[in-house]
């Protein structure tokens, strides 16, 4: 299985089901399951936190600054947090109008990026992991386990 590595909190937005678009520079050719993991960087947090407050401010009651509050503390670092179902990687021009909710403030979609939507997240408890730039091999024992995940998630939608 791949990964991807995230900065918090958007590793969280995604686990949590807030973002359901990741904006990246470049495309990939990848579809189907990704690990989602939390990267280790805290600074970050710092800058989001600042982004977060600047948010409050200018719309105290919108409904993305109402659905960025309930974030656990503290959030999890160097961990797999999620996993995700690639469904396909747009350019951000070709998402320009579709793109709705939550996933506008929580992603670049400048011209020239590429936006990698996810048709199903599914959270898990942090999972430590040491995560890579670009996408990843996930260790053997860590992507059997979020195979069981996915397993029991489709098993139970199943029912």
């Amino acid at each position: 299985m791949k990964a991807i590595t995230l900065h918090q909190p958007w590793a969280t937005y995604m686990a949590v089901g807030l973002k359901m678009i990741e904006t990246r520079s470049w495309p990939t050719t990848h579809r189907g399951w990704l690990a989602i993991h939390a990267g280790k960087n805290e600074e970050s947090l710092y800058l989001t936190d600042m982004y977060a407050r600047a948010a409050c401010l200018e719309a105290p009651d919108s409904p993305t600054v109402r659905a960025l509050r309930p974030l656990p503390d503290p959030l999890p670092l160097g961990a797999i947090v999620a996993v995700g179902c690639l469904k396909e990687v747009r350019t951000t021009e070709a998402l320009e109008l579709e793109v709705l909710g939550t996933d506008r403030p929580l992603g670049n979609y400048e011209p020239g990026r590429y936006g990698w939507v996810f048709s199903e997240i599914i959270q898990c408890e942090p999972i430590p992991c040491r995560g890579y730039q670009q996408l990843w091999g996930v260790p053997e024992p860590i992507a059997e386990q979020l195979r069981h995940l996915i397993a029991d998630r489709q098993q139970e939608r199943a029912q």
